[in-house]
Parts: structure tokens; C-alpha cells; sequence
């Protein structure tokens, strides 16, 4: 199966989704799994249990495995986030997405990212639909869906 590698420019900046090699995700696991434990991030991901740096590898692996997609979000060459595409089944996938930094989030980024991965969705893969599953106190994500016209 091919990595995908998204571009997309926006106004939080010239994003990249990048499907990442084995090296790439051994880079990226250490600060994926601290955002995915951040105290803000934590119950938001509806994660209960601490991650760690081979959790954050074997969830890309499982991924991969099944035929979904794992992104890592860079802007500037530095990590901001991830997104996947997980569940992908008669033309249909979950979409799931985390910036990154407490302090980056609510600044556009989880809207580009995204805008950047359905648009990925539909066009690339042929995806009829893509749907979302939000912890209802998330409010920041439900917005980032109601931007996308999610109902």
C-alpha cells in the first residue's frame, strides 16, 4: 500500500499530513504519546490510561494493518498534531484528529487539518462519507465538524 503525503496550504500556514515510515513515526511517537497524556488533551482523546511512545507505534501499526490511515501533521517541518482515517468499510471511514499543543489549539489548525484530510478522503480515496464520534464536552472539535458542515 502507498504512504500518502498531503499538502495543503491554509491560513494556519502550509500544512503536511504524512503518512510516516517506520523512522518517521519512531521521531514523532515520544511527543505524539506526551500530547495524547497532556492533562487537556487526555480526556478529550476519551483516553483513560497513560501512552507511550510504543502505544502511540502499535496504534499506527493496527492502523496500517486494517487498511486505515495514520497521518502526522507537520507545519514548518515540526509536529502539530496527527489525524487518521480508521474504519474504512463500503465507502465510509471515522475521522479522528488531535492538535497537538494546548496552546496551539482553538487557532485554525484543527480546521485546516481537517478540511486537509477529508478533502483527502473524498478525492484520493473515493470516500462517499467520512463521520466523526466527539466526547460531547469537546466542544473545540464539535466546532471544527459544524465548520464542516457535520450535524
Amino acid at each position: 500500500m502507498p504512504r500518502y503525503r498531503i499538502s495543503w496550504s491554509s491560513p494556519a500556514g502550509p500544512l503536511i499530513a504524512l503518512e510516516p515510515s517506520r523512522v518517521e513515526l519512531a521521531h514523532h511517537a515520544p511527543a505524539l504519546a506526551a500530547a495524547y497524556n497532556d492533562p487537556h488533551n487526555a480526556p478529550l482523546l476519551g483516553h483513560t490510561e497513560a501512552s507511550t511512545a510504543r502505544d502511540v507505534i502499535g496504534h499506527y501499526e493496527r492502523l496500517a494493518r486494517r487498511g486505515s490511515h495514520g497521518f502526522v501533521i507537520l507545519r514548518d517541518g515540526a509536529l502539530i498534531g496527527d489525524a487518521d482515517l480508521r474504519g474504512m468499510s463500503g465507502g465510509a471511514a471515522e475521522f479522528a484528529f488531535l492538535v497537538a499543543a494546548v496552546t496551539e489549539q482553538g487557532k485554525g489548525l484543527g480546521t485546516a487539518i481537517a478540511t486537509m484530510v477529508h478533502a483527502f478522503a473524498f478525492a484520493e480515496l473515493g470516500l462517499a462519507r467520512v463521520y466523526a464520534s466527539v466526547i460531547p464536552r469537546n466542544t473545540a472539535s464539535r466546532r471544527v465538524f459544524e465548520k464542516l458542515g457535520y450535524a
